[in-house]
């Protein structure tokens, strides 16, 4: 018999991951795992607040990046 085609769908979704910048953890080789101890502590470095804000600057962005299209997951840990 006749094989039907298959229909495939298209998104064009753009995904991207954006890591946080350095930490203050990461300065003192701490592993931070644990959310009693990253969501009130370990927040950026003064490397990472400059790497992070360097990184959001618009025209560093992929051109795909719309803020009003954009959703940004996050986690809780300070950063």
């Amino acid at each position: 018999g006749a094989k039907e085609e298959e229909k495939v769908a298209v998104y064009r979704n753009a995904y991207y991951v954006l890591r946080h910048g350095v930490s203050e953890a990461n300065e003192q080789g701490i592993i931070v795992s644990d959310p009693n101890n990253g969501v009130p502590r370990f927040g950026l470095s003064e490397a990472g607040w400059v790497a992070t804000k360097d990184a959001l600057q618009a025209d560093k962005l992929p051109p795909a990046l719309h803020p009003e299209k954009t959703v940004v997951f996050t986690s809780d840990f300070l950063r």
